[in-house]
């Protein structure tokens, strides 16, 4: 396929900072990238000419991309369509690239439909009886707090309250805490289109051990079935031949991965957004039933997942923009959820805002199939931190922010009583 030249000799809109277009998600970017994003909505899409992708930001444009069917989430068609893009895994990529291939987050109809129907079927049962252990570890974990004089929100909150949850949903109850904490971090740096190859390798190898972790347990549940995701999945492989042998433990490790760091980020970068808006804080504090609010409103106003990418399967035009068949698209969620054409006084927090049609668990037939048991989550932890810590306050100076920018969130969050 032919590639036009960026600019605008190409007809493309291209914005330039200091001789570029703004990069959202370079490390300049990492504390605050709501700046750029301002900037990349004052126009429609535009064309990166150092990654050769476009840029969707403003909501209206995000939403079409994300519902319209010409747009593709199959890395499998992608690799068809420019074979040269994607060369065969090196040896010491191959557990990851294995596991990236059978996510059916990364497939389109009919095989993301069947899979995703799947795991919805496995996750159902279990949503009351999850509720009921959140609440109570949440209320576990604020005590032990209480008995400390503080808490780091995200290493003695977040952490164990995501950790403890998916394990228990998914079944993996012998896998190793230090593995899959350091595992979802690096399939986080993965995403990260700057992420070194160090970093791949270490997602790759840490990859293959919670596999064989994994797969043990599987094993188990062969002999003795479990009503826990794990186990329904292998009765849906075994009785229904519903997913395949080789789908079944990556299906497993989507839910394990995107639950887990999801919901971190999403507690953490909300209690860094209420701590620093003391107004609002104290204004949950006052009304807990403004929880379900909060929450929507925290998820929009710094959302844990900012990009999607979708590739064109044919040309396509995109509020004013054409879109190449081939051509790849980001989808900037965080951008999105601070449009001003969408939302009134889009960067201010405000839990009482009644307009909550975000996208920070994207939209269409790839919508996060976790997103319910995210906001019974951040519900339950946003609730109980209300309640029985109203005075928590920021440990000034001392919160940080990882050097992760697609998936966004914190490594500390140290907060007093």
């Amino acid at each position: 396929m032919e590639t036009q030249p960026p600019g605008e000799a190409s007809g493309r809109p291209v914005i330039r900072a200091l001789g570029k277009t703004p990069d959202p998600f370079s490390a300049q970017a990492l504390d605050n990238p709501y700046a750029v994003y301002a900037r990349l909505l004052e126009q429609p899409a535009c064309w990166s000419a150092e990654s050769q992708l476009w840029l969707f930001s403003r909501h209206a444009d995000c939403l079409e991309v994300l519902a319209n069917p010409r747009f593709s989430r199959n890395i499998a068609s992608a690799r068809k369509r420019r074979p040269q893009d994607y060369p065969p895994p090196p040896e010491a990529l191959a557990a990851l690239s294995a596991m990236h291939n059978q996510w059916f987050l990364l497939m389109d109809p009919p095989d993301h439909t069947r899979l995703r129907a799947v795991t919805k079927r496995a996750l159902g049962p279990r949503m009351k009886e999850l509720a009921i252990h959140i609440q109570a570890l949440a209320e576990s974990l604020v005590f032990q707090a209480r008995q400390r004089g503080g808490m780091d929100v995200i290493s003695e909150f977040a952490m164990p309250l995501a950790r403890s949850t998916l394990r228990q949903l998914v079944g993996a109850d012998d896998l190793d805490e230090g593995l899959y904490q350091h595992w979802a971090l690096c399939l986080a740096r993965c995403a990260d289109a700057s992420a070194p190859l160090g970093v791949r390798e270490a997602a790759s190898a840490a990859t293959r051990e919670v596999h064989q972790a994994l797969q043990a347990a599987v094993t188990r549940r062969r002999q003795s079935r479990r009503t826990d995701v794990l186990g329904l999945l292998v009765a849906a492989q075994e009785d229904e031949q519903a997913l395949s042998e080789e789908e079944l433990l990556p299906t497993c490790m989507l839910l394990l991965f995107g639950g887990y760091d999801t919901s971190v980020n999403l507690i953490g970068n909300g209690m860094l957004a209420l701590m620093e808006h003391r107004a609002q804080w104290e204004a949950l504090c006052a009304e807990p039933s403004r929880t379900k609010g909060a929450v929507e409103e925290v998820l929009r106003f710094d959302t844990p997942l900012q990009l999607v990418s979708r590739m064109a399967q044919e040309d396509v035009d995109v509020g004013g923009t054409h879109v190449r068949a081939g051509e790849w698209a980001w989808v900037l969620l965080g951008a999105a959820n601070r449009d001003p054409r969408r939302f009134e006084n889009p960067d201010a927090l405000d839990i009482q805002r009644t307009d909550l049609q975000h996208l920070a668990f994207g939209h269409g037939i790839h919508q996060c199939v976790g997103a319910a048991l995210g906001r019974i989550e951040a519900q339950s932890a946003f609730g109980t931190l209300a309640r029985e810590l109203p005075q928590l306050r920021l440990v000034p100076g001392a919160w940080k922010r990882r050097d992760t920018a697609v998936f966004r969130g914190l490594t500390t969050l140290p907060c007093q009583l």
